[in-house]
């Protein structure tokens, strides 16, 4: 299937990756197989560039030498293309040959890459359409055409072979610039029984076939004529709804004078009816033509001269008459994406064949075939026709009585978006006196768009447009819009002229690249891990080629069983435009079970085993003695000679094969041994490496000698060079290895650094190549055997500092002088305060390491460097203040300041809030002696530091806060205004049976409260009371909150309490004072008060009970009802509460 659908994005970006880094643009293309059921394989897509455009930005060549079109964003994978149309501008057509499937009802996207001004063009028509079907001369139309590229070269006419098949083109492109002309390959003529009637245009593709030729006139003699033969009434026979050839028209009989006279005789031949159309089907992506023609043939008469007229016969009385019916219109099927219909595209039905007289019975006319096409834009310029057959002429150029015209076909367009030019005026020839349109008026262009255009060069008023088979224009404005129906719409136009144009076409902006995908596969048998070479990407999906996927960034996946897989990865950046990039490989997915060997080599009793297996993942060794092991290729020493059976057991998880091979050992050996050196000693380290089980002894070339094991340590005197001997003695015999080896040592490295400070030194060592501990001698009689030591001189002087390292190979000793002397100590210091009395010392004193400070009263003594002290503050004096310091070598030295200490004022303020009458007052005091004392203005005082304090009432009063100390006494005052807030009564209440009340709260400014409940005695001083009232009566009472504040002021608010029992029927609470309703009369709204304590249903009804308003009620203190709309009069207000009462008031609206 090659119907495909090219929606072009934008995806712009000034960088890329892969071969393509030269090039500056990018466009990202969906194309779109919108086929249910059938596949693309390998075949050319096109898709429509904005030429113009980008060449007028200057991102393109004016040639488009520069284009490219890639698989991938990254353009690694180029495809083979061809530009159609390189001057189209913004309708620049583009091809491209894909190489894969693109699968039914999905899409696939390409990337087109240009700006690269250096650029040559790479077009490839071959390369691009590889299978072609190009006509540049007359010639038969094969039945059945499938290629990539299919031509009819103009001026070049191709006609059918085969009569009563359907032609099949299958192409990417079809191209008829010439002719295609299969008129009369429907149905074939054949002598069937006589019949009458005009032709029938069909509901199928093929049409219905036209109507047979009237029965001929009885034949006569020469003495007795006879009468011509009735008109025919019978029609032809019609094709099912399908893409089929066209019925043959009928044959025509006539009368022939009867040669023995007897005058009744009908005699055949007969004139021939003509063939039907043929019917072809063209399925491709892109589809254009000039001319192609599927019509019935025209149906013989006697004026024509049938075939079946022998010459010279002499017809008696009458002219013959009977004579065929025109072929019906065959059936054309188009099907592509895109669509240009430049000339004629007919279906039209043949013309019934005609008389010499005045004689009835002339052809019927061929109905019209059907056309119908499918496409996303389809462009007319040309003419799409179906029309039916005229039936035959008589011999004065009338028409029969009555007209036995063909019916006309059918033309059903099926397209998004279709493009007309104005309708050529040849469309709406008249015949016979009606107007073409009027004998289109069943038939129609349907459209499924979003606008309709209507362009024309003629105007009809009988133009009518229906939307999903309702009427709902005639006439009148040239577009109509469609936009507001909820589903695609199907709209029938009963005009050829209809033309249905979605403008949809967006200019999307220049956008940034997206991620690169790449991997490399690397596994072993079933197992394989993927490493990701991928840029750009955030996230990632890996499909393994088997159904499984992952999202780790490098997985490690095991395949199930052998197989050849195509592993793909998606590389994600959902912050790009171009959001996703897929890269793929095929991987031969192998299972080899271990391929077995091994070889070996003897010293002795000693055997290397080397593994030469392949694809093994463990080992099992049996040594034949007994002994095995799992190692790769182990080391073995059997304990005697002979020969072994050595079995070797390799597994993977593809399968375990088992290997064995026949070893022999022997005696044959030579003794061995190696020296190991213990760091910079002369300890060696002797190993008997002889194979086999051995008593050794040792000769060491200094004299001493021992047996042992197969390791052995001596150490030795002195460097020099040793004969050192091993005997090794086994079974099989003893053999002797000497080694003349050489052993040396080298004497420690020493030296040291220092520094120093006053008498004090820091030493730091550089030794190396010691054992054992090192030795300081400090000069003045004492040692330590710290490595990096600190050292305190009681003295000036220069000492001889000696550092001792030793090893096996000698003693090393570095010495060298040090200076310790003392620098004579400076005492300074400086002060400062803030306040007057907390003074800061900072010691600025050389050479100092102690300090001893007299700060002045008391003898204060303070041994810190920098020192702080607070004063007295409560007089002013003078303080001497001196520091004596101390260096390393305890000299001293002292200096003394005077300071002056000040005696500070204490500091008062303070802050309040006010709550009605009481005021809450905060102090801000510094620097007193003892507490504070205020006075409130109206006689009252207080010594606390915050205190509360309430006043009688209203009123300006002056408060002071007053501190002392020995050096004065403050005092602070401030004006507070006392106004008292009027309380506000308010409260809710609540019930659940309709007798026990909660009552609860809400004033504003209230400090006491008393409840009346409505009932003489019963109150209550509580904030939120309840109270039960009698449930066996229905009442209603009055409840009233007083409050009251330290003002003096007493608020009181009421509301009524509607009681009832259980029982409460027929209680009209208007009646009862519980409800009221004001404004009354009114203009169409009132308000209900107290009806906060009814729920239920509040209905306004007319006076002819019908309800006009209705709403619930529940807990609402006053509820308005609007009712503007209504007409003066009467109405009733009906409360319906749950508990069964019930309130109807009347009210006047005027």
């Amino acid at each position: 299937m090659r119907f495909i659908l090219a929606t072009i994005l934008f995806c712009f970006s000034v960088t890329v990756f892969g071969q393509l880094d030269a090039w500056k643009w990018r466009k990202q293309i969906k194309i779109e197989n919108k086929s249910n059921s059938e596949d693309i394989e390998q075949s050319p897509v096109f898709f429509v560039l904005n030429g113009a455009d980008l060449e007028a930005a200057g991102k393109i060549r004016s040639d488009y030498g520069d284009l490219r079109v890639s698989i991938d964003c990254d353009g690694d994978s180029l495809l083979n293309y061809w530009i159609e149309n390189p001057t189209g501008g913004n309708n620049t057509i583009v091809w491209a040959y894909y190489p894969d499937t693109i699968r039914a009802r999905s899409e696939i996207t390409l990337y087109v890459f240009y700006g690269n001004s250096a650029a040559t063009s790479a077009e490839d028509f071959d390369a691009t359409f590889p299978t072609q079907a190009i006509y540049d001369e007359d010639g038969t139309l094969p039945d059945v055409t499938d290629v990539d590229w299919f031509e009819v070269q103009p001026g070049v006419t191709l006609t059918g072979a085969s009569a009563t098949i359907v032609y099949n083109i299958t192409a990417a492109r079809v191209k008829i610039d010439g002719t295609i002309d299969l008129t009369g390959l429907g149905e074939q003529q054949s002598v069937v029984a006589p019949a009458n009637g005009t032709g029938t245009g069909g509901d199928g593709f093929g049409g219905g076939g036209g109507g047979y030729g009237a029965d001929g006139a009885p034949g006569f003699d020469a003495d007795n004529a006879g009468d011509p033969g009735a008109p025919g009434t019978a029609q032809g026979d019609r094709k099912a709804v399908s893409l089929d050839t066209a019925h043959a028209g009928g044959n025509g009989f006539v009368g022939i004078a009867d040669p023995l006279g007897m005058g009744n005789d009908q005699q055949e031949p007969t004139f021939a009816g003509g063939n039907g159309g043929g019917a072809i089907r063209i399925r491709a992506a892109f589809i254009s033509i000039n001319e192609l023609i599927v019509d019935g043939a025209n149906g013989e008469g006697a004026n024509q001269g049938g075939a079946g007229i022998p010459a010279g016969t002499a017809f008696g009385g009458n002219p013959p008459n009977g004579s065929g019916g025109g072929g019906a219109g065959g059936g054309a099927l188009l099907q592509a994406a895109l669509i240009d219909i430049t000339g004629d595209l007919s279906a039209d039905g043949g013309d019934g064949g005609e008389v010499p007289g005045t004689s009835e019975g002339t052809g019927g006319g061929g109905g019209g075939g059907r056309v119908k096409i499918f496409s996303d834009t389809l462009n007319i310029s040309g003419l799409v026709s179906a029309y039916g057959g005229l039936g035959g002429l008589l011999g004065n150029g009338q028409q029969g009585t009555p007209p036995n015209n063909g019916d006309t076909g059918t033309v059903y367009i099926d397209s998004a978006t279709i493009h007309a030019a104005p309708v050529p005026t040849e469309i709406f020839d008249t015949r016979n006196g009606v107007d073409f349109i009027d004998a289109m008026a069943p038939n129609y262009v349907e459209c499924r768009g979003v606008n309709i255009d209507f362009t024309t060069s003629k105007n009809f008023a009988n133009y009518q447009y229906f939307i999903n088979n309702e009427l709902v224009q005639s006439s009148g404005s040239n577009v109509m819009s469609v936009d507001t129906f909820s589903v695609d719409p199907t709209i029938h136009v009963i005009a050829t002229a209809g033309v249905c144009i979605n403008y949809s076409d967006t200019i999307v902006p220049d956008i940034l690249t997206g991620p690169y995908s790449e991997f490399f596969p690397a596994g072993f048998n079933l197992t394989y891990n993927f490493q990701n070479l991928s840029k750009d990407a955030t996230s990632y999906l890996w499909d393994f080629g088997d159904g499984s996927t992952s999202t780790q960034f490098e997985p490690t996946y095991k395949y199930g069983q052998p197989d050849t897989v195509t592993a793909c990865l998606t590389a994600f950046n959902p912050g790009l435009q171009c959001q996703s990039h897929i890269s793929c490989q095929e991987i031969i997915i192998e299972c080899n079970p271990p391929r077995p060997g091994f070889t070996n080599s003897n010293n002795g009793l000693r055997v290397n085993f080397l593994d030469l297996s392949d694809f093994t993942t463990t080992w099992l060794w049996d040594f034949g003695d007994g002994n095995t092991s799992t190692q790769k290729s182990p080391v073995h020493e059997y304990i005697s000679p002979g020969t072994y059976t050595v079995t070797v057991t390799y597994k993977n998880e593809c399968g375990t094969v088992t290997f064995s091979k026949n070893i022999t050992v022997d005696c044959n050996f030579n003794a061995s041994f190696t020296s190991q050196k213990i760091g910079n000693t002369l300890e060696v380290k002797f190993t008997n490496t002889t194979p086999g089980a051995h008593t050794t002894n040792w000769e060491f070339g200094d004299g001493t000698q021992t047996t042992g094991g197969k390791t052995v340590s001596h150490k030795y005197i002195a460097s020099g060079s040793y004969n050192v001997c091993m005997t090794s003695i086994s079974q099989c015999g003893a053999t002797v290895d000497c080694q003349l080896l050489s052993f040396s040592c080298n004497k420690p490295s020493v030296d040291f650094t220092f520094t120093t400070q006053d008498t004090n030194a820091t030493f730091t060592s550089t030794v190396t190549g010691n054992l054992g501990d090192i030795t300081w001698d400090f000069g003045d009689g004492t040692t330590t055997n710290i490595l990096n030591p600190t050292h305190a001189y009681e003295e000036d002087g220069v000492y001889n500092v000696c550092l001792t390292a030793q090893n096996d190979c000698g003693r090393v000793t570095r010495c060298k002088e040090v200076a310790a002397t003392c620098d004579d100590p400076a005492a300074s210091f400086d002060f400062v305060t803030s306040d007057g009395y907390t003074y800061s010392f900072g010691d600025s004193s050389l050479n100092a390491v102690k300090w001893r400070w007299e700060l002045g009263p008391d003898r204060v003594v303070s041994n810190q460097q920098h020192p702080t002290y607070t004063y007295r503050n409560d007089t002013t004096r003078s303080y001497v203040v001196c520091l004596t310091i101390f260096n390393t070598c305890g000299e001293s030295d002292r200096v003394c300041k005077t300071i002056n200490v000040k005696c500070l004022k204490p500091t008062v303020g303070f802050t309040y809030t006010i709550d009605d009458t009481t005021v809450t007052f905060t102090s801000s005091v510094k620097n007193q002696i003892g507490g504070v004392n205020w006075t409130f203005g109206d006689g009252g005082k207080s010594n606390h530091v915050n205190p509360v304090y309430s006043y009688s009432g209203e009123g300006e009063y002056e408060v002071c806060i007053t501190a002392t100390n020995k050096c004065a006494t403050v005092s602070h005052c401030e004006t507070v205004v006392i106004s008292c807030n009027d309380p506000v009564a308010r409260f809710n209440k609540s019930t659940a049976d309709g007798f026990n009340y909660s009552f609860r709260d809400s004033s504003i400014n209230a400090e006491q409260w008393f409840w009346d409940f409505g009932i003489a005695g019963e109150t209550s001083t509580l904030r939120n009371p309840t109270y039960s009232y009698k449930a066996d009566s229905t009442a209603r009472y009055r409840a009233c909150l007083t409050v009251f504040n330290g003002c003096g002021e007493a608020k009181t608010n009421c509301q009524f309490i509607f009681v009832t029992d259980s029982t409460t029927v027929g209680i009209d609470l208007f009646e009862l004072g519980m409800l009221e309703v004001y404004p009354n009369p009114n203009n169409g709204r009132i308000t209900l008060n107290n009806i906060g304590e009814i729920t239920g249903d509040l209905q306004l009804r007319n006076v002819l009970g019908q309800i006009v308003r209705r709403r619930a009620v529940s807990g609402e203190s006053n509820v308005e009802l609007e009712f503007y709309d209504q007409p003066e009069g009467v109405y009733l207000v009906d409360i319906i509460a749950e508990n069964g009462a019930r309130g109807i008031l009347r009210i006047v609206k005027q």
